[in-house]
């Protein structure tokens, strides 16, 4: 009722098949629950399911953020990545003739930030995973992989799905490892367990792996500095076209910071 987590554990689990859905398509789920009278059987197994998920992640990640700090922060810094988005995507439908609003956000980022009732849920649920699973290595005292960034003091996640990084990999099995030992039949053993060195080597070799991708990725920069897009240009040509009819040449304030 208060968002306060009793208790939590992890398992090797069987569960029935998912019911597979985009971010757009939980939205507008969550949107139009109460105005469908009679709706398929998916559709209201899946509204059950993500009305019960979203009203309890909402109630934990408010109480997350009253008594963490580290979580208000993030929260302040999400808000501010979706404000901006906001203001873009007005800007790109401008450009485009608004067919970038007829079509809305695509699911797979190339359309920049977003933050939808159905981002939230999953956000929601990954900083739940990972604040369990850091709960329940702490208190049977046992190392933790982890890659820059993703410590307490950035709100940062551990060991969450779909596994982007290895590191992430390593902390689940480091999570079966001390917290599922009994669970595994003599024939199929745990993995084994991470010590300290372990987890400082993978952490050193993590932060490695990311020099050399940012390395790669100032070079590609570097390459392309002199390449501007056709939304680049047609924004430079409207801001252009703006000035020319304002003959006092006023400043205009920064998006970010408000500054002019």
């Amino acid at each position: 009722r208060n968002g306060k987590v009793i208790d939590c554990g992890l398992e090797r689990t069987r569960i029935s098949t998912p019911v597979a859905l985009t971010f757009d398509g939980a939205t507008k789920i969550l949107e139009v629950a109460k105005t469908i009278d009679k709706p398929p059987e998916l559709i209201k197994k899946s509204m059950a399911i993500l009305k019960v998920a979203e009203r309890n992640l909402s109630l934990w990640a408010a109480q997350r953020q009253e008594t963490n700090e580290f979580a208000a922060k993030r929260e302040q810094r999400l808000a501010v990545k979706e404000m901006v988005a906001a203001e873009i995507g007005k800007v790109s439908g401008q450009i485009h003739n608004n067919d970038y609003k007829r079509r809305g956000k695509r699911d797979n980022g190339k359309d920049g930030f977003q933050r939808t009732r159905g981002h939230r849920l999953v956000d929601s649920a990954l900083n739940l995973y990972s604040f369990g699973l850091l709960s329940l290595l702490r208190r049977a005292k046992a190392p933790i992989p982890r890659a820059s960034g993703s410590g307490a003091d950035r709100g940062g996640r551990v060991g969450t799905a779909p596994l982007r990084r290895y590191i992430d990999g390593l902390a689940q099995l480091q999570g079966l490892a001390v917290l599922c030992r009994k669970q595994y039949d003599d024939s199929d053993g745990p993995p084994p367990l991470l010590t300290l060195k372990d987890c400082k080597e993978a952490h050193e070799a993590m932060n490695c792996a990311m020099e050399r991708i940012a390395d790669s990725t100032s070079r590609s920069s570097r390459r392309q500095r002199h390449y501007h897009s056709p939304e680049q240009q047609e924004g430079v040509r409207l801001l252009m076209l703006e000035l020319r009819k304002n003959k006092e040449r006023r400043a205009f304030p920064a998006l970010t910071t408000g500054r002019e």
